[in-house]
């Protein structure tokens, strides 16, 4: 396969594909394209507002949408397979933008630092605690009450 640069105004690429699976898969993410500009005209790159950390959370969504209709009723929405496509280019956009929290999550607040490992390993080891089924409540509860202090 074959990408050339945008041409001088970057409104043009030409692609030319060596075989026919490349064919079909340019033709599928060109109808993730399609989808992006007819939701794009509408919401204006209102993708931006949520940066990388928020479609990261909408691709998780997303995926365990069609997660679901497969395993419910055998086959997917195409345009959320599609859409999944778009908000995978969004994250990396975004990435590339310095954009990771958008408007709704500030650096200090992002969400690689809202729990410290101190926080998982507690988190873990109270997890460890309750699941054990050789501890009574009583001394369940003081492990917790050990890891916790």
């Amino acid at each position: 396969m074959k990408v050339r640069g945008a041409d001088e105004n970057g409104m043009e690429i030409k692609i030319t594909c060596d075989t026919e699976s490349e064919a079909i898969q340019v033709a599928t993410v060109l109808k993730a394209l399609d989808i992006f500009s007819t939701k794009n005209a509408k919401y204006k790159d209102g993708w931006t507002a949520y940066g990388s950390y928020g479609a990261a959370f909408f691709i998780k969504d997303r995926a365990n949408r069609i997660w679901r209709m497969i395993k419910e009723h055998g086959e997917i929405n195409e345009e959320d397979a599609l859409d999944l496509i778009n908000l995978c280019c969004f994250v990396i956009r975004s990435q590339q933008g310095n954009n990771f929290g958008g408007e709704f999550w500030d650096e200090e607040d992002a969400p690689a630092t809202w729990i410290d490992r101190s926080a998982l390993k507690q988190n873990r080891l109270i997890r460890e605690a309750v699941l054990d089924t050789n501890k009574g409540d009583a001394e369940i509860v003081q492990t917790i009450s050990a890891i916790l202090s």
